[in-house]
């Protein structure tokens, strides 16, 4: 490998691999095709942004990194209301709460710069996104700039430079085509020739953002993901300059993938209505959390445990809720019949709800023929958009891909992965042994050093299955020695198959 590489993480947010054709996205088809690509890549559990960019950060499952939903309830940050890992507000004060150790370990950022690398993050996602890249980017004092959120960008003097070099941040339009294009033009015309960063992470929040209130396949998205086509041929453009001093290994990856969100469902009333508030604003209640795309519920006092179950076979006769998980189960099931234990999702740590639900999903076309739909929560603009979060097979494959002198050409990799690869990937990239802490893998069958091919473990396929009265829910995993990796978890009916 070379000795002194420069690497470049791009990350697509929300992009779904079968969205990149030849004529759309030119560059990314190119790149999957000549590079080395893991088309069995997956997201953690829940597949929602802050989610996976801490696994992307940390190298770990959210049961390890301790970021276990984008938005739930922790009574140590704040007693009265949810968590919501999107605002930086939120984030700083959850930080504080743990000493720092929100992301409770250390993860890709915290080791370069143990290690005397340097590192630049630019982003048009969310603040929350951001922080989640190099959650301690204060004590690290490396380069973190958020266009969605600026005032959040560090250090503050020089996202002033910046400012006043480039003006404003663009408006996050739909499609994002000016923001996406200054994500480029900050890192091509400043980061790069002024920082020389030894790894500079791109997250790109477009495709995202458009999909959700345009719609997968709308005129809207597809122009998204040919302004983020282009944008990936100026990096490469960059990356194989012959003047270039350094090689450079580039990274590109999604988060999560997306489904069609058609009907709305309004969870929270339906709780309500049920006998089920969770919101910790309205006192202490038994049950707390957020009724949303994934809903996380956390039992509290003498009551909750009760009710907790009573929850859980409430939502499995609702015909818009898909499975449930809960914790502290025996084996592979859950302490209600019909539920999953969480340990099957990877995110059972001590932050983790109680109960896990994800909305019902199914492999349906949306309105541009797209396929796979969900019915959704939250905001109505999102009928006839798309979303994420759940186990659907269209959430949660991402893309994966890497080119470079460190990389093997043309390479295909059949084994599972997935986001919590990444980090390992680049720390070997660097010389720097991956902690034991970490859940990912180098992913070294793709490598071009001797180190390539020496996977000796063969992949494991592990199904469970759960019945209850509406049909039964069927959890897929892959795993490689100790690296699990969520496939998908689908329904089949109560009469369906006899």
């Amino acid at each position: 490998m070379p000795t002194d590489p420069q690497v470049l993480l791009v990350v697509f947010d929300g992009l779904r691999r079968d969205l990149i054709d030849a004529a759309l996205m030119p560059t990314l088809h190119a790149f999957l095709r000549d590079g080395a690509d893991f088309p069995g890549a997956r997201s953690v559990f829940p597949s929602a942004t802050r989610v996976n960019a801490a696994a992307i950060g940390s190298g770990c499952v959210p049961g390890v990194s301790g970021v276990v939903a984008n938005q739930f309830f922790d009574p140590r940050v704040f007693p009265d209301r949810i968590l919501h890992t999107g605002r930086v507000a939120d984030v700083d004060t959850a930080m504080r709460a743990y000493d720092g150790r929100f992301v409770a370990v250390d993860g890709l950022a915290d080791l370069l710069v143990a290690h005397g690398r340097r590192i630049a993050v630019v982003t048009s996602a969310s603040g929350g996104t951001t922080r989640m890249l190099n959650p301690r980017v204060q004590a690290n004092g490396q380069v973190s700039l958020c266009l969605r959120d600026w005032p959040s960008s560090r250090p503050a003097r020089l996202a002033a430079q910046i400012a006043a070099t480039f003006g404003p941040p663009p408006k996050p339009d739909m499609p994002a085509l000016a923001l996406t294009r200054r994500v480029t033009d900050i890192f091509l015309d400043w980061i790069a020739p002024e920082m020389r960063p030894d790894l500079a992470v791109l997250w790109y929040g477009d495709p995202d953002y458009t999909f959700h209130y345009r719609g997968l396949g709308s005129p809207a998205a597809r122009d998204a993901l040919r302004e983020a086509d282009r944008q990936l041929a100026r990096l490469l453009d960059w990356a194989r300059a012959p003047t270039r001093g350094r090689p450079v290994q580039i990274i590109v990856a999604s988060d999560h993938g997306h489904l069609n969100a058609v009907g709305r469902v309004p969870a929270g009333e339906a709780l309500r209505g049920a006998g089920f508030d969770l919101d910790p604003t309205r006192g202490d209640g038994p049950l707390a959390g957020a009724a949303l795309q994934v809903g996380a519920v956390q039992s509290r006092g003498r009551d909750g445990s009760a009710r907790l179950r009573d929850l859980a076979a409430w939502l499995l006769e609702q015909p818009w809720c898909g499975p449930v998980f809960t914790a502290n189960g025996e084996g592979p099931f859950g302490t209600v019949p019909g539920t999953f234990n969480r340990s099957l999702v990877l995110n059972d740590h001590a932050r983790s709800a109680d109960l896990f639900y994800v909305l019902r999903a199914s492999d349906a076309p949306g309105p541009f023929g797209i396929p796979g739909t969900t019915p959704f929560v939250g905001s109505a603009l999102k009928d006839g958009g798309s979303t994420h979060g759940g186990l659907h097979h269209y959430e949660m494959q991402t893309v994966l891909a890497a080119s470079g002198r460190a990389f093997r050409p043309r390479f295909r990799s059949d084994l599972p992965c997935g986001v919590i690869d990444i980090a390992p990937t680049v720390l070997t990239l660097f010389g720097i042994g991956p902690p034991a802490h970490m859940s990912g893998r180098p992913l070294a069958e793709a490598l071009a050093a001797a180190a390539a091919g020496t996977i000796a473990e063969e992949p494991e396929e592990e199904t469970w299955q759960v019945a209850h009265a509406g049909g039964a829910d069927t959890l897929r995993r892959r795993r490689l020695g100790r690296h699990v990796y969520l496939q998908d978890c689908t329904r089949t009916a109560a009469g369906e198959g006899d």
